[in-house]
């Protein structure tokens, strides 16, 4: 059985300095978005693997004094929290 390549799986979230990491009581993971929390532009927990996000910000970057609008892959509205 291959092992799945975690950067192939879930994109760009594994790297943002945004990204939190929540488990579940099952083992499961979420990667919810830090920036939905003041942009409803950006998902809470956005369909993976994230391929392009305007929001990306490598971990160990200096943080931006203003968000760029638009979300991941484009979205331009809130989507439906998944798994709260």
């Amino acid at each position: 059985m291959a092992a799945i390549d975690p950067d192939a799986a879930v994109g760009l979230c594994l790297r943002c300095r945004h990204v939190h990491v929540v488990r579940s009581r099952t083992g499961g993971r979420f990667y919810r978005c830090g920036r939905s929390a003041t942009d409803a532009g950006y998902p809470k927990y956005p369909r993976l693997p994230v391929r392009s996000c305007d929001g990306y910000e490598p971990r160990g970057a200096p943080a931006t004094d203003q968000p760029p609008r638009g979300g991941a892959d484009g979205a331009a509205g809130p989507e439906p929290a998944l798994g709260e």
